[in-house]
């Protein structure tokens, strides 16, 4: 069945390409009931990209030589730093720093996790990822400064905790080496699990690397790679292949091709291509570049981050003209982002706080309380010397790192004049007071995203078990038809803007914890015990799961869904040496703030919340099982209230999250319900038809009695 399945998909292609649109079930070799294709062969269409009017830039090494003099690798810091404040730059970055500045003692984070030590990805632990930076005096390392480089490192800009020591402000080429374990300068050997010695002298540091925002199309896979292989030095070097001005062979390694560049050791500007950060260069981290032109692909990953945790695609394309097979894909003529389609860029909105472009649209953060607007504006001599990356940012649940910034960039009424339209709108400022913009200009997310990791049970790739919502079938099969979601409305603070409900994607993660403080059962740990040395399951692992008893584990079979067979995985943690092991569960709140349509597009039906059929309350699936029979709880730094409560189906076996009103936030008409106003209500129904039958009946006796007398 599959072979026929997969023959089906490759004669609708083949169909596809000689013009036919589509294929439907009637015409499928096999006669089966198979979706319907819509998929279409798109050319990559022709960009014009922005000309760089910057100078001549003399490419430096660490010792402030040129690089030509000994082949060695780019310091941006050098280099940069010849005309720009590298170092205040570094500094006022929280892309680069990541939380390193805002460390704490573990366990005194705002997660209220026992093992994180920073809000800010150094630091604070992800279930997608499932690492954590091992706090100083830990044994048993996860992840070392120099793991964490390697696994964080393809999401980092470099610079902060890639440079620098977080116990000083010391180089962490500089760490001495120490006989005790040290997260700075060990790390675990992927073979033992056991601490094993870093040369940083060896490996370098990653510095800040500017060419990643500020140049077009920087090589990130080679500069992935070279963060992967622990080439730390090498990695914004790696960034400028395929430019011709580096080149790598199997042999001599990295050589610069002296060709590229003039007699005073500076690239030339053509093939640089220096120029303001563009949407393409904000993917590079936050998703990959939107996959509206890719013929056939379409990939939920945690390399196309925000898809995979919101759904969000920020681009200008026509949805209707993606390769993606969507339902009634037809009629979603709508950009995936209106902002994108009005040729936004992701700079337009998340701008350097001191950019003297932005002056007049002076944020809380920069001017002082009393003026609306202040006159002084920094000149651009000094702007270019310094300026602030801390960028401008806005509201959401997963941003957590240096919140102080939140909301100091521009909100919708900052752009739009939101009380001068919305005729359709009754009580606007009732419905501008306790909405965000986004509730009713993302009424649902067109691509699929994740919504459950469970990480108590592991592929025999090491992988966890992953859910998606939004799409009828696998993910990322061709053939699978994408529905996408309505996203959940939670309440969420929003500082000054008080708290409104704003759309939400929620991630349910179960994983194992051990040991007192608690930390999660490290990654190694859980394949040991899983897994035996060829990466098949161990023995006692399939006699626990093996349901129809074939010697092999399906992943239907992959479940903890009984006392029984947690007490077995338990057990056979225990046996690696993992202390007391135990199952524990938490809802991430995603906030969705990109993917906006425009006003004829928006949610506009009252009764889709004014009603007993309110898209408020309406459940939503978090799992279709609950690992280990674990309810999940909410992260404590989500800013975001889960009103309502959760429940397993009795008949699907699924997880549940049905949502409520809290009246003390909002009243919403036609949809809350407060008992003691349900029963005054009544009361006065009551009494009030009591009264008229009083009084009807009251005036029928009198009038007979007229009658009698007369």
């Amino acid at each position: 069945m599959k072979t026929q399945r997969l023959l089906a998909v490759f004669c609708s292609i083949v169909l596809l390409s000689f013009g036919w649109s589509d294929v439907s079930a009637d015409e499928s070799p096999t006669g089966s009931a198979f979706p319907k294709l819509t998929l279409r062969q798109l050319e990559q269409k022709p960009r014009q990209d922005e000309k760089s009017i910057h100078p001549p830039i003399r490419f430096l090494d660490a010792t402030g030589q040129t690089v030509l003099q000994n082949d060695s690798p780019v310091s941006l810091t050098k280099t940069c730093g010849v005309c720009h404040d590298t170092n205040y730059i570094a500094q006022h970055n929280y892309h680069s720093m990541v939380g390193f500045d805002e460390t704490d003692q573990p366990g005194n984070t705002p997660s209220g996790r026992a093992w994180d030590t920073s809000p800010g990805m150094f630091g604070r632990f992800n279930p997608l990822i499932y690492r954590y930076l091992s706090p100083k005096g830990d044994q048993k390392l996860d992840l070392g400064t120099a793991d964490w480089i390697k696994v964080m490192g393809p999401r980092h800009v470099g610079g902060g905790p890639a440079t620098t020591s977080r116990y000083s402000d010391q180089p962490l080429a500089n760490r001495e080496e120490s006989n005790s374990v040290d997260p700075e300068t060990h790390v675990s050997d992927p073979v033992t699990g056991k601490p094993v010695l870093w040369d940083w002298t060896k490996s370098g540091t990653v510095e800040l690397n500017c060419l990643l925002c500020h140049i077009i199309n920087p090589n990130n896979r080679a500069r992935i790679e070279e963060i992967k292989k622990g080439n730390f030095s090498w990695a914004s070097t790696a960034s400028l292949l395929g430019t011709g001005i580096v080149e790598r062979s199997a042999e001599d390694g990295w050589q610069w091709n002296k060709t590229a560049f003039d007699e005073d050791g500076c690239p030339k500007p053509a093939t640089l291509r220096v120029t303001s950060p563009q949407n393409a260069n904000c993917r590079l981290c936050h998703g990959r570049a939107c996959r509206c032109t890719d013929r056939v692909l379409f990939e939920n990953s945690l390399d196309n981050w925000a898809v995979e945790t919101t759904g969000e695609i920020f681009s200008a394309e026509q949805v209707s003209e993606s390769a993606m097979n969507f339902e009634n894909k037809e009629n979603l003529t709508t950009p995936w982002d209106v902002h994108a389609g009005r040729m936004l860029k992701c700079s337009n909105c998340h701008y350097s706080m001191n950019n003297p472009n932005y002056k007049s649209a002076e944020t809380v953060v920069t001017k002082p309380r009393h003026l609306r607007f202040d006159a002084r504006t920094l000149s651009t001599n000094d702007y270019l010397l310094k300026p602030d990356h801390n960028l401008a940012k806005g509201h959401s649940t997963q941003g957590t790192v240096a919140s102080r910034f939140d909301g100091n960039m521009r909100n919708c009424i900052d752009c739009h004049a939101a009380e001068a339209i919305h005729e359709f709108l009754p009580y606007k400022k009732v419905h501008f007071a306790k909405l965000s913009c986004q509730a009713c200009h993302i009424p649902r997310s067109y691509a699929p995203s994740r919504r459950a990791t469970d990480w108590t049970v592991i592929t025999p790739e090491g992988n966890p078990l992953i859910e998606h919502r939004g799409v009828s079938g696998a993910i990322n099969d061709p053939a699978s038809i994408i529905k996408g979601f309505k996203p959940v409305l939670l309440m969420q603070k929003r500082g000054s803007l008080g708290t409104k409900l704003s759309p939400h994607n929620l991630i349910t993660s179960w994983f194992w914890v051990e040991g007192q403080p608690e930390h999660p059962v490290r990654l190694f740990d859980l394949k040991k015990a899983y897994l035996t040395e060829d990466g098949t399951y161990h023995p006692d692992v399939i006699a626990a799961l093996d349901r129809n008893n074939d010697g092999k584990l399906t992943v239907d079979e992959l479940r903890l869904d009984n006392p029984a067979k947690v007490a077995a995985i338990a057990k056979r943690l225990r046996s690696v040496l993992v202390d007391n092991p135990r199952i524990t569960g938490e809802i991430q709140p995603y906030t969705l703030s990109h993917g906006i349509v425009s006003g004829k597009n928006a949610l506009k039906d009252c009764l889709s919340c004014h009603s007993f059929q309110s898209r408020v309350i309406a459940d939503i699936e978090l799992a279709s099982y609950i690992p280990g029979g674990v309810m999940p709880k909410l992260v404590s730094d989500s800013r975001t209230f889960l009103h309502g409560n959760l429940f397993q189906n009795t008949a699907s076996q699924a997880l549940v999250y049905h949502p409520t009103i809290d009246p003390e936030e909002v009243y919403i008409h036609g949809t809350s319900h407060l008992q003691w106003l349900d029963i005054i209500g009544i009361l006065l129904l009551g009494g009030t038809l009591l009264f008229i039958f009083a009084h009807a009946s009251l005036r029928i006796i009198t009038s007979r009695r007229r009658k009698k007398v007369s």
